[in-house]
């Protein structure tokens, strides 16, 4: 088989996978949004209403009085961290005073 189109085995796919994963930027960014499900145990949330698509948060421990009363207010809150492979590592939370276009 010379100079056509090559199949990759199932290993090969992981690899290739694997590889082009860990090419994935990460950024700094700033979502608005509204609170669906909080995970105490996995230190986690769902922020949904983004005006994308909903998106898994994770938080650090020292984070959780500001994340619970960020959900407390039942409102739309902002949230800044560092976006990674379709997840957004919290660096800081804060309720919003109204939804966002009111």
């Amino acid at each position: 088989m010379t100079g056509g189109a090559k199949i990759l085995g199932q290993r090969a796919r992981k690899r290739v996978r694997d590889e082009l994963r860990s090419l994935k930027t990460e950024q700094v960014v700033r979502k608005e949004g509204r609170v669906g499900e909080f995970d105490v145990d996995r230190q986690s949330f769902i922020l949904r209403d983004t005006g994308e698509s909903d998106l898994r948060c994770s938080f650090r421990e020292e984070d959780y009085d500001d994340v619970v009363a960020a959900v407390m207010s039942q409102g739309h809150v902002a949230v800044v961290g560092v976006e990674r492979g379709g997840r957004l590592y919290v660096g800081g939370i804060k309720a919003l005073s109204s939804a966002p276009g009111s």
